[in-house]
């Protein structure tokens, strides 16, 4: 079962304080939303999850490793999906490009579209989305590696 979980996690830029010990525990099925107005640290949690930011104070468990960077990915809002790839297109793309199984890729994205109650927006393209579907997508984790498949990219911006 995956589980994440973060203890104490503190992290500033400078001498300004972000996030001051935050603890949270997510199992494998939850669903969790991050709420809260521009610069309270959602992104910057979001970051050290990653692994793109080092963790400065406190820990990030993933599955009992530590500081797991590289091993979870996370998609923001609308503005970086790719507006010529349908919702699966965009889900899935990380993981082509790692060259994992096509026909797994599909079956694991759609089981996670069913679980957000999402399926009905499977092949449809960003730009056909509302708005109000956009913050769907920030927790839709498929175990990819953060931004290494940006990389690559280029063949398939086409």
């Amino acid at each position: 079962m995956t589980e994440i979980r973060l203890e104490h996690v503190s992290y500033a830029y400078g001498q300004e304080r972000i996030l001051e010990d935050i603890n949270l525990q997510v199992t494998s099925g939850e669903v969790v939303s991050i709420l809260g107005p521009s610069g309270v640290g959602k992104t910057t949690l979001f970051n050290l999850i990653a692994g793109i930011l080092e963790v400065q104070s406190g820990r990030i468990v993933l599955d009992g490793e530590e500081n797991p960077k590289g091993r979870v990915s996370y998609m923001l809002q609308k503005d970086l999906l790719l507006e010529h790839k349908t919702v699966l297109g965009n889900i899935i793309l990380p993981l082509l490009i790692q060259k994992v199984d096509k026909a797994e890729t599909i079956a694991r994205a759609d089981e996670i579209l069913a679980t957000f109650q999402l399926t009905a927006v499977r092949d449809k393209y960003p730009h056909e989305l509302s708005g109000g579907v956009w913050p769907c997508f920030v927790p839709i984790f498929l175990g990819t590696s953060s931004f290494s498949w940006m990389r690559p990219l280029a063949p398939w911006m086409r």
